[in-house]
């Protein structure tokens, strides 16, 4: 075999390649009307062992690496313009391990094939109406009652939350001098006082939905509480954070991709060349900065760089965002390209808050040097 023909073999082993293949092979499944989740998509790629791959096989993964997930999440954003449903195959993936970490027997089996199948989704529960995610503000509680738990608050912006059927929530279970300690709970979507209402006014990040979440006297076990108890902020939520925000470094590489092409296949002219240029070169520069965050995450080596990745690549889109605002103004170029923008602005916006203070953070280790 010649050496040409093993990296061939090779490439079409990749997570990435094979991914792009099947989308490629089943673009009928990739767009649903406004307010449907492309299940059948989730359920084609779970059966190729497509929609978890970072969880071990037994888990229906592939034991991939975040470089490989980083890569392969950036085609599919590419390739389906979709941001927003490159973000759900992030986030199910993740959420997905936390519930296959329960000590619930009911919940590895009643509540994780369904994930697994890709009949199901899972949604993280964090942030609360008027106070965001900071733990200071945040005010839903979980007392103990006997062997079962019983929690009372709401929670805003749950990604997928109109299409899940379980529900990872983070409550307040200590206050010790005025500091809250958190503890993550699985709730299931038939749980007695469990209820969701639409998040009115935001319809960005198709196919996604988002909702508000009410507990009134949420009854559940001791065993639906996952991970460390009173540690869920610093085990679940801080890495979750981190998780996503390097994950989808790759992907929005491949939005502001797909936005370059959809502006040049409405109109070759819309962008000056000069403009152009730097824009294709700002996509790859992205690309590159995406994967080597991701390789961060697999070697662990140096905190301090994955910081660096993020808020530099966070800076440049918002710089190509501007320039793409400014030529949308001038030359409208159809809904699909306005929605792809305002999208890709929406990501480099999600936990502005936490990447402000990790900046602060950085500049602060600095000045002690």
């Amino acid at each position: 075999m010649s050496v040409s023909e093993s990296e061939n073999k090779t490439q079409h082993a990749t997570l990435q390649y094979k991914l792009g293949a099947l989308l490629d092979k089943h673009t009928d499944l990739i767009k649903t009307p406004q307010g449907q989740f492309p299940f059948s998509l989730w359920q084609t790629l779970a059966k190729t062992h497509l929609l978890t791959p970072l969880l071990p096989q037994s888990l229906n993964g592939q034991n991939a690496t975040y470089t490989e997930v980083a890569r392969a999440a950036e085609t599919l954003a590419q390739k389906t313009g979709l941001p927003g449903l490159t973000m759900a195959w992030v986030m199910q993936q993740l959420l997905t391990r936390v519930i296959a970490s329960s000590p619930s027997e009911d919940v590895q089996t009643r509540y994780l094939p369904p994930l697994l199948s890709g009949e199901s989704l899972c949604c993280l529960c964090i942030s609360e109406p008027d106070v965001g995610a900071h733990p200071k503000y945040l005010s839903t509680e979980a007392v103990r009652d006997g062997d079962t738990y019983l929690l009372n608050g709401e929670k805003t912006y749950i990604t997928n939350g109109p299409y899940a059927s379980v529900f990872i929530v983070l409550a307040i279970t200590r206050v010790d001098a005025g500091r809250k300690s958190f503890s993550a709970f699985i709730i299931p979507r038939d749980t007695p006082g469990f209820s969701t209402t639409p998040l009115k006014g935001f319809h960005a990040l198709q196919p996604t939905a988002h909702c508000q979440v009410k507990l009134d006297n949420c009854r559940v076990p001791l065993d639906y509480r996952v991970g460390t108890l009173n540690d869920a902020f610093e085990s679940i939520s801080k890495p979750f954070r981190e998780l996503e925000d390097i994950l989808m470094l790759c992907p929005i590489a491949g939005s502001v991709r797909a936005l370059i092409e959809n502006i040049t296949r409405e109109n070759q002219t819309a962008l000056p060349l000069e403009d152009l240029g730097q824009m294709l070169a700002m996509a790859d520069t992205l690309s590159t900065i995406g994967v080597l965050a991701a390789e961060e995450l697999d070697e662990i080596s140096n905190p301090e760089l994955k910081v660096s990745f993020i808020i530099t690549s966070k800076l440049m889109v918002e710089q190509f965002n501007t320039k793409i605002k400014n030529y949308l103004g001038n030359t409208p170029l159809g809904d699909t390209v306005t929605a792809l923008a305002n999208d890709i602005d929406i990501l480099v916006n999600i936990a502005k808050y936490a990447n402000t203070a990790k900046q602060k953070a950085r500049a602060a280790r600095y000045l002690k040097k």
